[in-house]
Order: structure tokens, then C-alpha cells, then sequence
């Protein structure tokens, strides 16, 4: 089942892994394939968990203690979401 929950700085690693898999899933054939070989998860860790101490909210998808998506929402109110396909997939079989 899939639970949504605020994220925390142990989500960090998380989340960098679930924003590099989906840019690579979903963005394959459309961005330079050298680009997408640059995407660097610890970086986005690094990245991750200085975000997390900001003045947004992170929210995740946690389907049984594996993180498959998140959302963010900045103090302007405009949001990004990122989710892996098998997130995708696994909500649409569960409808």
C-alpha cells in the first residue's frame, strides 16, 4: 500500500535516487543520452539535504518502506513532482 507522508533528511538518499531514475526513464530519447549519463546521485543527495532544512515541503510516496515518488512545494506555491515508472505502474494496477 501506498502511504504519503513529509519527508525528512533521511529521505535524502531516497529521493536523489528516485529523481535521477525518473529523469532517466522519462526523459530518455528526449534529452541527450550524455546529459542523462551525468545525473549523479550522490550529488543530488548532497543537494537533497540541504533542501530539506529549507522553507518547502517534500512530501513522499512510500510504497512499504521503499520511497517510489515525491513532491515538492516551494513557499510560492509552485510544485515539482518526480516518481518512478514502477510507481506509475503500481498505482495503475491498484485502481
Amino acid at each position: 500500500m501506498i502511504s504519503i507522508r513529509a519527508a525528512t533528511g533521511r529521505d535524502a538518499v531516497a529521493i536523489a535516487h528516485v529523481q535521477v531514475q525518473s529523469w532517466r526513464t522519462t526523459h530518455g530519447g528526449i534529452v541527450p543520452e550524455e546529459y542523462l549519463a551525468t545525473l549523479n546521485e550522490a550529488e543530488r543527495v548532497l543537494g537533497w539535504r540541504d533542501w530539506l532544512t529549507r522553507d518547502i515541503r517534500v512530501f513522499v510516496a512510500d510504497l512499504d518502506g521503499e520511497i517510489v515518488g515525491f513532491i515538492v512545494f516551494s513557499a510560492e506555491g509552485r510544485f515539482a513532482t518526480q516518481s518512478r515508472h514502477t510507481m506509475l505502474s503500481c498505482m495503475q494496477s491498484t485502481c
